[in-house]
């Protein structure tokens, strides 16, 4: 991939006699021979962003045109190179958008922006967006609305990269409380951008349409096993359905009711009786909006603790000591479902797990709590057949991080990732969160034991974590415990079959051979490539199948809302 140099402005200064000619040059050089001679160019990889780069360049006026064109182009691209590997305030890299994304919620948290010009050249921030010193919070909301425009699920990354660098309580000044809300929709709009909530399946309309509402069809209502979600789901659930005039936003408790992590809401963060705050989540009718939501055990704990076990941003709550009042509390929440399993966004029962979800964000129950509590209370299926981790870092059973990642990873089971794109075929995401058996656990652990219960893979392939939206080179979020229970690996199995069927009726083979096809479909050789919000798959070119490519397997699937990254299949 070839350099991309943008220059704001190109000076250029002669003797008189030459201004002409050297002018004529310029543009040439601009145009034309700056970016042949980048080409042969040692430049580091990523987002570079210069403010300016002073060159002196003799050239020979008797020489050609042609002649000096290039020797001028080569002292810039020198002196380019040089300046880039110079440390300094006028020289910024980004190993791309999410990193300068991150940079900018980062930094105008804490009120430095004298990294703005660089926002500006790397394309993450606009001249018409919101000053970051006058209004910080809509400038952030600005910013991520940007990325998450030019790429699906990147803006995600980049918040959390922001409080890996700054934690919690920076960011929160510009977007906690009722008055970021009423400036630039504070937490709420930002859970809104970054954890939609889906709609309802299949083009059913909401359970309980009511007036002013609005239905969002969305897939096939039909699952694989032939069942449909209930009409009733959400009433059976305590749900209560979408009234806003925009899908999958309702109303939350007022801002003077009782937050939902049961904490008092800070001074000031009182409004008037019956005003309520727009939410991008749903809010469970059954609890009055005056009384706590219970910090104990619920009928979500598994799941609830399983999610903390692996969030980043649950982790920054539990050590902000920030008191958040319910709007807060609850896009927080969203957020944490989000970046940990985003199809729980989908659940009948998503009001009750983002309650239970933000209870558990007080600081009388910490995350690592749940991290333990979680430890005890969960198996993973594993196929009979599972061959033995060879490859899985000693570090990654006493939760210490692993090593640094290589670029790729290979794998000889690349084509297992093409059974995503059967995902609809088979109801995912709504068949799992129908299936009361499997809906206790976060969608990535119900993808890895279906793919273990279907191919003998090591723990530590690749393939195996991509196939559950996972990073293969961090720990597990679960222990690996060999005896599920008897209801959880028959859920297991049912879907491992219904996705094998579809995939032997999509190569138009028997269904009596749809173990060989998913095996013969999955064994490809290839390597998985990791970056925030995406995985590309790339397989040698002898790996192309024309069956494979006909049925429309390894085509792209692009952005997957509920597994949360963007899926990418290459051939060289």
């Amino acid at each position: 991939m070839g350099t991309r140099l943008s220059i704001g402005r190109f000076v250029a200064e002669a003797p008189l006699a030459d201004e002409r000619r050297v002018a004529r040059l310029a543009e040439s050089v601009v145009r034309h021979d700056l970016a042949r001679a980048l080409d042969s160019a040692d430049v580091p990889a990523g987002i570079w962003c210069l403010r300016r780069l002073d060159v002196q360049v003799t050239l020979d006026g008797d020489a050609t045109d042609a002649a000096l064109r290039r020797a001028w182009a080569t002292a810039l691209a020198t002196r380019l190179v040089e300046t880039l590997t110079s440390p300094g305030p006028d020289v910024v890299h980004y190993d791309g958008p999410v990193q300068a994304v991150a940079d900018l919620i980062a930094s105008t948290s804490l009120g430095r922006i004298e990294r703005a010009w660089a926002w500006e050249k790397a394309g993450v921030r606009g001249r018409g967006d919101p000053d970051p010193v006058r209004a910080p919070g809509a400038a952030i909301v600005a910013a991520l609305r940007r990325l998450c425009t030019q790429s699906p699920g990147a803006g995600l990354a980049a918040l959390l990269d922001a409080v890996r660098q700054v934690g919690l309580a920076a960011p929160h000044q510009a977007l906690g409380g009722p008055h970021s809300r009423a400036r630039c929709g504070g937490w709420p709009a930002i859970a809104a951008l970054l954890a939609p909530v889906p709609g309802p399946p299949g083009g059913l309309p909401s359970p309980v349409a009511g007036p002013g509402s609005r239905s969002t069809p969305r897939g096939d209502a039909e699952h694989g096993n032939g069942n449909t979600l209930p009409a009733d789901a959400d009433r059976r659930s305590g749900n209560t359905p979408p009234t806003d005039t925009e899908p999958g936003i309702v109303t939350t408790p007022p801002a003077n009711a009782m937050p939902t992590n049961g904490t008092t809401p800070p001074p000031g963060a009182e409004t008037p009786t019956g005003q309520q705050q727009s939410s991008p989540h749903r809010t469970a009718a059954a609890a009055p909006p005056d009384s706590p939501v219970p910090t104990g055990p619920t009928g979500h704990q598994v799941l609830t603790q399983a999610l903390f076990s692996r969030s980043v941003l649950a982790r920054a709550v539990g050590g902000s000591r920030l008191r958040p009042d319910a709007s807060d509390a609850m896009a927080w929440a969203a957020l944490i479902v989000a970046e940990t399993d985003p199809a729980a966004l989908a659940r009948p029962d998503a009001d009750e797990l983002l309650r239970a979800v933000a209870a558990l964000g007080d600081a009388s129950f910490p995350a690592a709590r749940a991290d333990r509590a979680y430890a005890s209370t969960t198996a993973e299926p594993r196929s009979a057949h599972q061959e033995p981790a060879g490859t899985t870092p000693d570090d990654t059973s006493t939760g210490r991080e692993p090593a640094p990642a290589a670029p790729g990873l290979p794998t000889r089971w690349a084509g297992l990732l093409f059974l995503l794109s059967l995902a609809p075929a088979v109801g995912l995401p709504h068949a799992v969160l129908a299936d009361a058996d499997l809906a206790r656990h976060p969608l990535p652990w119900v993808l890895r034991a279906v793919a273990v219960s279907l191919l003998p893979l090591a723990d530590d392939d690749p393939a195996l974590a991509a196939f559950s939206g996972l990073d293969p080179v961090k720990p597990l979020p679960w222990p690996h415990v060999d005896h599920p229970t008897a209801e959880e690996t028959r859920a297991v199995l049912r879907l491992g079959e219904r996705w094998s069927r579809a995939a032997a009726q999509a190569l138009g083979q028997p269904e009596r051979e749809k173990a060989a096809v998913v095996r013969g479909l999955a064994a490809r050789r290839g390597t998985v490539f990791l970056s925030p919000g995406w995985i590309e798959v790339v397989l040698a070119l002898d790996e192309v199948d024309v069956g494979v490519r006909v049925a429309g397997l390894d085509l792209d699937p692009g952005w997957i809302p509920w597994l949360g990254r963007v899926i990418c299949f290459r051939y060289v």
